[in-house]
């Protein structure tokens, strides 16, 4: 399991390297954020996205979604995104990022 930002816990769920894919399940402890310092990310490729537990904010460019357990989103990752877990009870999300 790595850290990534403000406590996200991540883990690898595709048992070896697949090339352009990877599977992981993301943990976000109340109050964790994707980056650091509140800047958003952007890079190659597009993320898949599906929350199991809690509640997560999911900002892509100027558009602010709030993903509950059920919920989904996809999204190109070259377009600004940062990811929060504004609530009080830990979030849980399976995520697919594509190359």
């Amino acid at each position: 399991m790595l850290e990534l930002g403000q406590g996200v816990r991540y883990r690898r769920l595709t048992p070896e390297t697949v090339p352009g894919m990877e599977i992981y399940e993301w943990t976000y402890p109340p109050g964790a954020k994707s980056t650091r310092d509140g800047e958003f990310l952007r890079h190659g490729g597009h993320e898949l996205g599906s929350v199991l537990s809690g509640t997560l904010v999911v900002e892509v460019g100027d558009h602010s979604h709030e993903r509950v357990p059920g919920d989904a989103i996809k999204f190109a990752s070259a377009t600004p995104h940062r990811i929060a877990n504004n609530g009080a009870v830990p979030a849980v999300a399976i995520w697919l990022n594509l190359a």
